[in-house]
């Protein structure tokens, strides 16, 4: 299997970004990148949906699994959704948009492993180390997911682990923008709405809490703003805007009548918060 990297690292960018060209011919493996980082760690720190997982890097199942007769062995390998990183938030996180799959290994635990992707030409296979005996399912072949021939993966390594939250946001959804100056190629009707060179909606001072969406409310014509507190620390921010905060709702944006409208968002580790933001107060 030939393999090739290519390793980018932008001016001013806190990111490491790599692509990695893999000429596949070979069946029923796994594919993986080792990222060691010499720092041993005994938990590693990956993201869910609103925040983050701690998971030591031993699962202590491991060692009674066989004794207590259970059907399959469990694993230390973990899915995450964007990053993961050591607990002490030293050394390099990895962020991917590709395959979610890693395991710490090494002396110490010191190196991050990341799945590329896997060759499974059988599903449910019988005997196996983890799983003696019985097949996991429906046992059926699956030639197509040999994935042979070429393949393409990014990913991308930062120093940057205690924002990580904040930096595979910006790998994985990036800002999308159109440079209209000095002229519009794709002009078809004069436009009748002049907007400022340089405009600013909203801020929010803290580089850990991560914005997780912006957008309309359904059924009205304000702005929810919603964000989370990715860290194991409770977390605070001040929420500067153009428009005006009427307050928090719920994820079904519900207003949350009890709740005091303020700019000082105040989020505990894994919380998330919604804020509603209108031209107009009511």
């Amino acid at each position: 299997m030939d393999v090739e990297f290519l390793v980018e690292l932008r001016k001013d960018s806190p990111l490491i970004t790599v692509r990695m060209e893999a000429d596949n011919h070979a069946k029923d493996h796994r594919v993986r990148v080792l990222i060691p980082n010499n720092l041993g760690t005994e938990f590693s720190e990956s993201d869910n949906q609103f925040g983050t997982i701690r998971r030591p890097v031993v699962d202590s199942a491991m060692e009674v699994w066989e004794e207590e007769k259970w059907s399959e062995r469990p694993d230390s390998i973990y899915p995450f959704l964007s990053f993961v990183r050591q607990e002490n938030e030293k050394g390099l996180g990895v962020i991917t948009d590709s395959v979610r799959e890693y395991e710490l290994t090494g002396e110490n635990y010191n190196t991050i492993a990341l799945t590329m992707f896997r060759c499974v030409g059988v599903l449910g296979k019988e005997t196996l180390y983890r799983r003696p005996g019985r097949p996991s399912g429906i046992k059926m072949e699956t030639p197509d997911s040999r994935m042979q021939g070429k393949q393409h993966y990014t990913f991308a390594l930062t120093a940057d682990c205690r924002h990580i939250s904040r930096r595979a946001s910006e790998y994985t959804t990036p800002l999308v923008s159109y440079n209209k100056m000095p002229y519009n190629a794709m002009k078809l009707n004069q436009p009748t709405v002049n907007t400022p060179y340089s405009y600013s909606l909203l801020k929010i001072n803290s580089e850990d809490i991560t914005l997780s969406v912006l957008k309309k409310e359904e059924n009205g014509t304000g702005l929810l703003f919603q964000c989370y507190n990715a860290t194991n620390r409770t977390e605070e921010g001040c929420l500067t805007s153009l428009l005006h905060l009427m307050g928090e709702t719920m994820l079904d944006e519900t207003r949350i009548l009890d709740c005091s409208c303020t700019d000082i968002l105040r989020l505990e580790p894994n919380q998330t918060k919604t804020v509603l933001l209108k031209e107009e107060r009511m």
